[in-house]
């Protein structure tokens, strides 16, 4: 004699199935009846496109028209600054700057490069000094959170001399670059 307990059991899953189908469907029918009646809603939200016209341009930041002057300020005899005057913007804005500094490395032999005051705190991006070639690349960013202060001094250089009948020859390159925020390109600088 058969067991009934498994045709029971099969029953209960094909009840089961037929109902899930059922279900499934029911959901289906439901989201097609959706998107059939919000078919005119994506030429209302969405603007058309014409494929034959050219992609709209995006235009570049305009040149930065902002303008500083950097100045060599000799301190002490083993102690040169390089001060930001005359800036045209907000030194709020000022982000970063890259110094390009060149010195007679006859004369004297760079020891050590401190950031200015101009901000609290500092962000070291870049150093290289070559006191062969008597060369100085130095990027320094703002600190995090930090405003900038009244201040003007962007770099100071510590040094020593080699050779005092010698002047040190210190100097900005043109090449040296001040960012601001809003700007793709950099302050256009004078150097003194």
């Amino acid at each position: 004699m058969e067991n009934p307990t498994p045709k029971k059991n099969h029953r209960v899953l094909l009840v089961f199935l037929f109902l899930s189908f059922i279900s499934l469907g029911t959901t289906i029918a439901i989201l097609q009846s959706k998107l059939d009646n919000n078919n005119s809603l994506p030429n209302q939200i969405l603007p058309q496109q014409n494929l034959g016209e050219a992609s709209p341009t995006i235009t570049q930041p305009a040149t930065n028209p902002h303008q500083a002057t950097l100045q060599v300020n000799t301190l002490s005899p083993t102690s040169t600054s390089i001060i930001l005057s005359q800036p045209s913007f907000d030194l709020q804005n000022l982000t970063a700057y890259q110094l390009e500094i060149t010195f007679n490395p006859k004369a004297i032999k760079v020891l050590s490069l401190t950031p200015g005051n101009i901000w609290p705190q500092t962000s070291l991006l870049s150093q290289q000094t070559n006191n062969q070639t008597g060369l100085i690349s130095i990027s320094i960013g703002k600190g995090f959170n930090t405003k900038a202060t009244s201040n003007s001094i962007l770099l100071t250089i510590n040094h020593q001399a080699i050779d005092s009948n010698l002047t040190p020859d210190i100097k900005i390159l043109t090449n040296s670059k001040l960012a601001i925020s809003g700007y793709s390109t950099s302050v256009q600088i004078s150097v003194e």
